[in-house]
């Protein structure tokens, strides 16, 4: 054995993660869901989920706990703010 393949054998090799990021668009345009999940499917593999509106959008993020959200400010009920503040709210109480 070859003092090259005694250092590689040592350390381990690098893998890739098995779990696949999520990521959640929330947005009510269908358009717009469609041009950011092409984006974002041509930039790697990542497991995609939408909600059109800031209701569902709050009870997906917590269901989910996305590694990203895509969040339009201007939906319709509540809005993007406000979305933003409840579900920073319920991370902030799991990691807290």
């Amino acid at each position: 054995m070859s003092p090259t393949d005694a250092n590689s054998a040592s350390q381990p090799e690098p893998t890739r993660a098995a779990e696949r990021h999520t990521i959640l668009i929330v947005e009510d345009a269908p358009e717009f869901v469609q041009l950011v999940r092409a984006a974002l499917e041509r930039a790697g593999d990542y497991e995609i989920e939408v909600a059109s509106d800031g209701v569902e959008a709050i009870e997906r993020a917590r269901s989910l706990d996305p590694d990203l959200v895509v969040l339009d400010l201007g939906l319709p009920g509540v809005d993007g703010i406000d979305v933003c503040l409840r579900a920073h709210a319920h991370w902030s109480r799991r990691r807290g």
